[in-house]
């Protein structure tokens, strides 16, 4: 094997893991658009990573000619890249299905050999740079990140296989370049002791940081979105998704723009927004529509929504059953309401979540549950307000609109007016208790109640429109399956009170193995088969099922579509994209109005603890599939590893052999002579300035036999212009053969002896 050949196979070598992670990153691109691992474009993976080593090489070597091919070829890459992507519309719609893993435009070939020619030779040329010609880790690290931030962009979930191969392959390249430069600084890794302590650190770091608990939700990503990848790209949303809809559609078919930012918000703390509400259920299409008069229609004008609402509040309830007691002693008790009538006072502030749409405009404000007022109208417009609290326009709103919006409180005061009893009463209780409370403040108050009045007023209406809602959707409350009636009356069949009944359905789901994937496509849209079958939806499902067993229940509810939101990185600001977009139920409760629940995850909105509720804080999983996938990426390394530590020298020596046995007879003593040399160099000490009398007569002392008729046999055919034969060359590449095995019992033989010293 001549010096060349021996040359080249040493930097293909050396080119190897480096290859590996080019190859690796090019597939996990891919991996973000589809499972691409074993098809024709894993082919042209290789093929074009193995061309843009090969250009790097003869650039590396012929500087001049080859760094004008290298920009040639750059200028021809550029050009084809363009003509696959820009299309009709410079490029949008490829833009498009690269940053939302082609959930809303088809995968076709012109795109995926666009990552061919842009991403391919991107991870090549910069892996080989900073891996052979200027080694740093930090920037192989970074460019490491590259596949995994599209994943992140895209809200697509990571292959595991390929986060275990491509830590494992930056790890190995650092451990690759510490041992080739252990000449130049004190190298951690040499003996074969020292390189298992480096593949057991290798492992355990891996194992240690797929195992660590990390937070399941990014918080900052927002931010990443603007240093990054420009979320607010323009692009097209469906009608009725900024329109009003006669059907609910369901908000998980929203996912189309997952990564599009529609509202940023200011304020400390939000709730949910409605954008609309629906009141009928559709068996036949698994769809929810609205009733005459209801969820779409106009209704108040906002002065007289505001003027009803302000009054709904349920620290100024408080205060009248106060004053309703001072009038009437005894009032509190007959209803029941005694500890709400003593404590001292119940908190419900209003609050104020500055809106900012962005590059987005609907034909709706947000509105929690118990908005009040919604400022800063557009310009020659006032909105109309619907009978359950949705704020819509004739006309979408600016892209770039902001509005403010005053609500009450939806956690803290709802928590204590239930505690005190507040709303443990039936409907006819409560409507008693009203009438009686605005009796009293009619007849014996004074000018003082005059804000009482108006807020028992204000809930004695809300009661009047309540009830006649729930006319309004009875009807097809007898349409609701059996299966699932029984099972809503089995869940509440403990509980007296509506709010109880409420709680229970809806902890019944967060309790009960339910799971919330909005992957999962289920052969039966139908509300039993959830129920019953796969327990696996989206929140249209979890709404759907929740609203139609509180209705079989008893229960005033209704089905409402809107927004929860996102933290953001900066304090007291939150996002909404639409893949924020959610389905929840709210149920009519006695003396409070509409309240939220909240059966598909756990949330403020959940009045008691569950067994997955964390009380708050940070959300922690551990990725326990990607620590499995980590020990089987290094188990199949280090088993391929140990094969071939095992059988390349078997494999080599009997390539070597058969090669030797089929040289020319000179030529095959020669070369079996110098395999000797290379083979003593373990044991003997400068074997290549020795004669070769000298040196059969070191090995001899190792062998245990004479080994200097080697010495005459080579003598005779160098110098001594003897014809060499096929015989003498086979008797001696046997003793080459047998030399080695020597060498090699004689170099076990002494470690061991070494070893034993230092016991």
């Amino acid at each position: 094997m001549n010096e060349k050949t021996n040359t080249l196979l040493a930097k293909a070598k050396g080119l190897a893991l480096p290859f590996l992670l080019a190859v690796s990153l090019s597939l996990a691109t891919y991996g973000v658009y589809g499972d691409y691992l074993f098809s024709i474009w894993t082919v042209g993976v290789l093929i074009v990573t193995a061309v843009t080593f090969g250009l790097c090489l003869f650039t590396e070597k012929h500087h001049l000619i080859g760094g004008v091919l290298f920009w040639v070829i750059i200028h021809i890459c550029f050009m084809v890249f363009f003509r696959l992507t820009f299309g009709n519309d410079w490029g949008e719609t490829f833009q498009r299905w690269l940053l939302t893993a082609s959930e809303d435009i088809e995968t076709n070939d012109r795109y995926l050999a666009a990552l061919l020619i842009s991403f391919v030779p991107f991870y090549g040329a910069v892996v080989y740079y900073f891996s052979e010609v200027l080694y740093r880790m930090m920037f192989l690290t970074l460019l490491s990140i590259v596949p995994f931030a599209l994943y992140v962009k895209t809200l697509t979930s990571a292959d595991n296989f390929f986060i275990a191969v491509i830590a494992l392959l930056n790890v190995l390249l650092f451990l690759a370049h510490v041992r080739r430069e252990r000449g130049k600084v004190n190298a951690f890794i040499g003996s074969p002791a020292q390189t298992l302590s480096a593949a057991v650190f290798t492992v355990a770091l891996l194992i240690v940081s797929a195992g660590v608990p990390k937070q399941s939700e990014a918080i900052f990503y927002d931010r990443f979105e603007e240093l990054f990848m420009d979320s607010n790209f323009t692009a097209s949303l469906n009608a009725d998704y900024t329109n009003f809809s006669d059907f609910s559609g369901g908000p998980d078919l929203f996912r189309n723009f997952a990564n599009r930012r529609l509202y940023t918000l200011n304020a400390s703390t939000v709730p949910y927004f409605k954008r609309q509400t629906f009141d009928i259920y559709d068996y036949g299409e698994n769809t929810w529509t609205n009733a005459d008069g209801w969820g779409a229609e106009p209704y108040y004008t906002p002065e007289e929504f505001t003027e009803h609402r302000t009054y709904t509040n349920l620290a100024m309830l408080q205060s009248a059953i106060k004053r309703g007691e001072e009038l009437s002693p005894g009032f509190a008790s007959k209803y029941g309401l005694t500890s709400l009538a003593e404590y001292e006072s119940l908190p419900d502030s209003t609050n104020t979540v500055i809106v900012s749409s962005e590059n987005f405009g609907a034909m709706y404000y947000l509105s929690p549950a118990r908005v009040v007022n919604v400022r800063n109208y557009l310009p020659g417009e006032t909105p109309s307000v619907t009978r359950t609290g949705v704020y819509r326009l004739s006309a979408p709103h600016p892209n770039d609109f902001a509005y403010a919006i005053e609500y009450y409180d939806e956690f803290f005061s709802r928590r204590y007016f239930l505690s005190l009893g507040g709303a443990s009463m039936t409907d006819e209780q409560s409507g008693e208790m009203l009438e009686e409370l605005l009796s009293l403040l009619t007849d014996t108050g004074d000018e003082g109640d005059s804000v009482h009045i108006r807020c028992v007023s204000a809930y004695l209406a809300e009661m009047q429109e309540a009830e006649e809602y729930e006319q309004a959707v009875s009807p097809y409350t007898e349409e609701i399956p059996d299966s699932v009636r029984e099972l809503a009356l089995e869940i509440t069949a403990g509980d007296t009170y509506d709010w109880e009944k409420a709680n229970s359905l809806s902890n019944y789901f967060l309790l009960n193995g339910y799971r919330y994937d909005l992957e999962y496509i289920a052969p039966d849209d139908s509300v039993e088969y959830f129920l019953f079958t796969s327990k696996r939806g989206s929140c249209t499902h979890y709404a759907t099922a929740f609203v139609l067993m509180a209705r079989a229940a008893g229960l005033n509810a209704r089905y409402d579509i809107g927004y929860t939101t996102d933290l953001s990185s900066r304090e007291n600001t939150f996002i909404i994209k639409d893949s924020n977009s959610h389905a929840f139920p709210e149920v009519y409760i006695q003396n409070m109005g509409w309240v939220v629940f909240e059966p598909t995850v756990p949330s403020e909105y959940a009045m008691t603890e569950t067994a997955d509720n964390t009380g708050g804080g940070l959300n922690l999983t551990m990725d326990t599939s990607l620590v499995s996938v980590v020990l089987t990426v290094v188990g199949i390394f280090f088993a391929g590893t140990l094969a071939v530590v095992l059988l390349m020298p078997l494999i080599t020596g009997r390539y070597r052999e058969y090669k030797l046995r089929r040289m020319d007879p000179a030529q095959g003593i020669r070369s079996a002579y110098a395999l000797i040399q290379d083979s003593s160099t373990k044991v003997v000490r400068k074997p290549g300035v020795k004669t070769p009398f000298e040196l059969t007569s070191s090995l001899s002392e190792i062998t245990g036999e004479d080994e200097t008729p080697l010495a005459y046999t080579l003598e005779d055919v160098v110098y001594g212009e003897q014809a060499a034969t096929e015989e003498s060359r086979d008797r001696f590449v046997d003793k080459y053969i047998a030399i080695r095995k020597a060498i090699g019992q004689f170099v076990r033989r002494r470690a061991r002896e070494e070893r034993k010293k230092y016991r």
